[in-house]
């Protein structure tokens, strides 16, 4: 019920993108929860765009 809340203080763009696929992804909640999904969505392409890192 609060995990999004609680994972929204958490930086996941600082998590090297092998870890985010390896063990952030594969957590159930990241993928079913949108909000959750969201902010891994968000952390990957902050690796994937970083030309626009700044506007992340």
């Amino acid at each position: 019920e609060h995990a999004a809340e609680l994972l929204s203080h958490v930086r996941f763009e600082t998590i090297p993108a092998s870890e985010l696929v390896s063990e952030i992804q594969p957590v159930a909640r990241m993928m079913l929860d949108p909000q959750c999904h969201r902010l891994l969505v968000d952390a990957m392409n902050y690796h994937l765009l970083p030309y626009q890192q700044n506007t992340l």
